[in-house]
């Protein structure tokens, strides 16, 4: 009877939950299932840390979503609703419930979603010109699409995707930590990455870098699955893999990053292969005097990742420079680009792009209510970087065949998005494409320090 009972206020419960948002039901439904995965596929001793780690994750995601729609509701003195029908001349739904803590671009991509769905059930012939533009465009755009097609327009549970998508990225982080490292380095970084305040604020928002840092971290995952596969039909299994994630992560940022990944994890192959060292010192040593040959070419893809430096400096928000004043002119920039010499001040330039990039915001500097907030994240980011900075080198030293893919891969972003960054925010939130990463190196340090524990020491 106590049963009986039990299922059938379960089952009400259920139906209630249908009845009101049956998209949320929908997401915890598939967050119980992925935990049901962990559980079944993992190694008995990782069990009980990766189904706690995930569902710790999820659910902290879910309350920090929810409390931002509470603080949005105060705010805008309003929930968000839908007005009435979707039309050409706009999409009649109210949605700011992230204006408030100026991440308008959350709202802008549901928006944007709901605009895709509506024009998928043929409501609309043709999206209206502001979810036509170039900026915002993503793959992540077709899963808020799906969500409202499925599920019609439900800001507060559209969220709920990057919360499960979020909580995954600690096994994820685990599994990788587990196969380059060791288990409690392992541990260590996914628990950081899980519970780091702005990855959580990222993922509990409608922003594509959760999917993007998500998939970044699978497709490590699937290259030294490749690397380790002993037979043929795996290799081709995982290459496959490897193509599918690589095709929607192209759809999510510039596909210079994922071009990028590729390149770098083509050359750990190369260095990191039985290859006898002089095959490797001419490989440098050609590449190098193709580079010298071809540099007026470098400089100007040089000019150009300056130029969108440049752009970043008329942007909304707390700015920075990096170049000397006279080349935030265009034309002398341009001008710049095509003389010939370099000069040792590119160096310099260089430095203090990855300066800006790596310390971000500067205490300082730190003024508005969003960069208040980021200020014991910023104190908590300083004490870990030289950790990080000594897990690379000794990883290079120590673990270099199983480390360097990472290495190589992270560097070339950070370059790159150090170069062409000059917005503080802007900067502040492309840095989380690579610290989910990093902090597998910071742990590395930090156990090195308080333990002497190598990082070669890969097993468990």
């Amino acid at each position: 009877m106590k049963i009986r009972n039990l299922l059938i206020g379960l089952g009400g419960a259920l139906g209630l939950w249908m009845t009101f948002s049956p998209g949320s039901l929908f997401i915890f439904f598939m967050a119980a299932g992925t935990g049901g995965l962990l559980w079944r596929c993992s190694h008995p001793e990782d069990r009980r840390f990766l189904l706690a780690l995930f569902l710790a994750g999820f659910l902290i995601r879910c309350m920090v979503s929810l409390s931002l729609d509470g603080l949005a509701f105060y705010v805008e003195r309003g929930r968000p609703f839908q007005k009435g029908q979707a039309m050409e001349s706009g999409i009649e739904i109210f949605d700011h419930t992230r204006r408030s803590i100026q991440m308008g671009d959350s709202d802008y991509y549901s928006e944007r979603g709901y605009a895709l769905a509506q024009h998928a059930k043929g409501t609309l012939s043709s999206l209206p010109a502001s979810y036509r533009a170039e900026y915002g465009r993503s793959g992540y755009l077709h899963i808020i699409g799906a969500f409202y097609y499925l599920f019609d327009f439900s800001p507060i549970a559209v969220k709920f995707i990057n919360c499960l998508l979020g909580a995954l990225l600690g096994p994820i982080l685990f599994y990788l930590g587990k196969e380059c490292f060791s288990r409690e380095v392992a541990r260590w970084a996914s628990g950081t990455a899980s519970f780091f305040p702005s990855l959580i604020l990222w993922s509990a928002s409608n922003l594509k870098d959760t999917l993007l840092i998500l998939l970044t971290g699978l497709i490590f995952l699937v290259f030294v699955k490749i690397r380790k596969a002993s037979q043929w039909t795996k290799t081709l299994g995982g290459s496959v893999v490897f193509g599918g994630l690589l095709a929607i992560h192209t759809t999510l940022r510039s596909s210079a990053y994922s071009m990028l990944l590729v390149g770098a994890l083509l050359l750990s192959i190369f260095f990191t292969s039985r290859i006898r060292r002089i095959v490797k010192g001419e490989f440098l040593f050609f590449l190098t005097a193709g580079l010298l040959y071809y540099q007026t070419h470098l400089k100007r893809f040089l000019a150009s990742l300056f130029l969108i430096h440049v752009g970043h400096i008329t942007t909304q928000g707390t700015t920075y420079r990096f170049l000397p004043d006279e080349l935030y002119i265009r034309e002398i920039l341009t001008a710049w680009s095509r003389s010939s010499g370099w000069g040792l001040s590119i160096l310099s330039w260089v430095g203090k792009a990855l300066f800006h990039y790596l310390l971000e915001p500067l205490p300082g500097k730190i003024s508005g209510l969003f960069l208040s907030l980021a200020y014991p994240q910023t104190i908590l980011w300083y004490l870990l970087l030289p950790f990080i900075i000594w897990g690379v080198l000794l990883s290079l030293r120590w673990n270099f065949r199983r480390s360097f893919f990472l290495v190589g891969s992270l560097g070339g972003w950070i370059l790159l998005t150090a170069l062409t960054s000059g917005n503080i925010g802007t900067v502040f939130r492309m840095r989380d494409m690579v610290t989910p990463f990093l902090f597998l190196f910071g742990w590395v340090g930090i156990r090195h320090f308080l333990k002497g524990e190598r990082p070669d020491a890969v097993g468990g």
